[in-house]
């Protein structure tokens, strides 16, 4: 029986290495309409939209999309600061309107009275329903 080389062993081997990648497809990078792109910039920069979301469009994982973005220079859009609810700023004006209501009606001794200063010498009518025996004068 013949001897056999080291060297051819290892060929093969390298041999058998390179086919497995061969039959692989070579991945290729996708170009991009104008348009596409364009669209893609405005949601990015000027809507709240997610990343997720328009990458999906794009036919792209997010990291992708992301990167497109950070190498174009965009800038992600920054949803203003939330504020108040419209029911607590209304809350606020009130309290803020009884506050000087209760201040423009400090009695002289410096104390705030809950209720108005009476009329004298004279009872309205519907004021005191309870007591229908006390006359106007």
């Amino acid at each position: 029986m013949a001897k056999r080389n080291r060297a051819p062993a290892r060929a093969r081997k390298a041999a058998r290495r390179r086919y497995k990648w061969q039959h692989l497809p070579v991945s290729r990078r996708y170009g991009y309409t104008p348009e596409l792109i364009a669209d893609g910039r405005r949601r990015y920069e000027q809507t709240d939209e997610t990343i997720t979301s328009i990458a999906a469009d794009f036919g792209v994982h997010k990291t992708t999309l992301q990167r497109l973005a950070n190498r174009a220079g965009w800038v992600r859009h920054a949803p203003p600061p939330r504020d108040l609810p419209a029911a607590a700023k209304l809350a606020a004006q009130a309290e803020a309107l009884q506050g000087q209501g209760a201040a423009a009606r400090l009695t002289s001794a410096g104390t705030a009275s809950p209720f108005p200063p009476p009329e004298r010498g004279r009872v309205r009518e519907g004021v005191f329903p309870m007591h229908s025996n006390i006359t106007r004068r």
